[in-house]
């Protein structure tokens, strides 16, 4: 089935993949040997995120639900319930208090990771979000969606702003190490530096074809 989505697990020799056929696999990177596989039920796996201390791992289902997992134990920690439709993309904060997550219902919602429960609905995005990004500070998030928007929400106040605009879909983002600039790969075969500090965007040109992921080095 198709992966779509990896991440490595900080502080160990694990890398976690997701599917479309709803598992997740635990890797031991040294070995190349699978050590647990998660499942729960809820659908195709569209997105991972783990918190920075490699202790939590969320999912993103095809079903809606959110599912938090115990990565030492494997145990399932909580299912969230909210979105309307599949979810796509989810994020931990740098604190790993909080967790985001983007939808085919439009909206993206924040969520109490100790005790599960929501915090916050944002909405402004007027088609599929995908892309979901926490500031290294922790106190905005980006979102990126099939309506071409890239978007910046102060969590203080819920309030946004449109940071740019594409000719496609933005499947997923990622800020700078520092924070000043938003990195996005969208449909229209372009990625693109964003400037949150009055600078110049830069277009990177080159794909020939959708372009669904960028990564911006520890360096900046």
């Amino acid at each position: 089935a198709e992966v779509s989505a990896v991440v490595f697990v900080p502080g160990g020799p694990l890398l976690a993949s997701g599917g479309w056929d709803g598992v997740v696999r635990l890797w031991d990177t040294t070995t190349g040997e699978v050590l647990r596989t998660l499942s729960d039920g809820h659908g195709q796996i569209r997105h991972l995120a783990v918190t920075s201390d490699g202790a939590t791992l969320a999912t993103a289902n095809q079903d809606g639900t959110l599912t938090l997992w115990d990565v030492a134990s494997g145990d399932r920690i909580a299912s969230l319930e909210g979105h309307g439709a599949t979810a796509l993309g989810v994020a931990f904060s740098p604190d790993g208090e909080t967790l985001a997550s983007s939808s085919k219902d439009r909206t993206v919602r924040l969520w109490h990771v100790a005790s599960g429960r929501p915090l916050r609905v944002l909405e402004g995005h007027t088609s599929n979000v995908w892309g979901v990004a926490f500031s290294p500070d922790g106190g905005s998030l980006a979102t990126g969606s099939v309506d071409g928007t890239a978007r910046l929400w102060d969590l203080a106040t819920g309030e946004d702003t449109v940071v740019g605009t594409h000719g496609g879909p933005i499947y997923r983002l990622e800020f700078a190490p520092d924070g000043t600039r938003l990195a996005t790969p969208s449909a229209d075969g372009t990625a693109v530096l964003w400037s949150l500090v009055g600078g110049e965007a830069v277009t990177l040109r080159g794909h020939r074809g959708d372009v669904y992921g960028v990564r911006i080095a520890p360096s900046g």
